[in-house]
């Protein structure tokens, strides 16, 4: 019985060693982010020129923004259906979204909301919602996005892009609209 006690007390007692209480391990400034308000201006036009590539099919532009075209960049889309036998997907895909959106000969307008940017010196992480339409429609695509940046000779560029992806319909329409 008291074998059993111990026991339940050590688990019991779990969520305290996990707790937030164990960041006041951290040692001073070791959690402090350096962040700029220049930086935060040039990632945001970084996504500027992201959004207003894909709208005017400006491949050029895109790559531009693209620390090289064999980063990962992978929509999450299928994943669950992948047999666990499988080996591990490539998550280098930029090829196939550039085809899909630069040379498919559709037009596109994408959207980003509730963008959120984090910032340590020359790495910054993005998260967003996105919506993507067909020019003119109410059909195409939404979902979320995180983008790994990084600066690099002064300037930044996308090291990866991970995102979701679900088919819009008109009753799940672009916020605002």
């Amino acid at each position: 019985m008291s074998r059993k006690l111990t026991i339940l007390s050590m688990i019991a007692m779990l969520p305290l060693a996990l707790s937030p209480a164990m960041a006041l391990d951290i040692p001073p400034g070791a959690a402090k982010h350096e962040v700029s308000a220049e930086d935060q201006r040039a990632i945001r036009d970084l996504l500027a020129t992201y959004t207003r590539a894909v709208s005017t099919s400006d491949e050029a532009a895109f790559a531009s923004i693209l620390l090289n075209e064999q980063i990962p960049f992978f929509s999450t889309d299928g994943l669950a259906r992948r047999d666990a036998s499988q080996p591990p997907p490539d998550t280098r895909q930029y090829q196939d979204f550039r085809d899909a959106v630069f040379r498919s000969h559709q037009h596109l307008t994408q959207r980003f909301y509730n963008v959120r940017i984090e910032q340590d010196g020359e790495l910054a992480a993005v998260s967003l919602d996105f919506v993507t339409l067909l020019t003119g429609t109410q059909r195409g695509s939404y979902g979320w996005k995180t983008l790994q940046l990084i600066k690099v000779g002064g300037t930044w560029k996308i090291a990866s892009e991970f995102y979701s992806a679900y088919s819009l319909r008109p009753s799940n329409a672009a916020p605002g609209k």
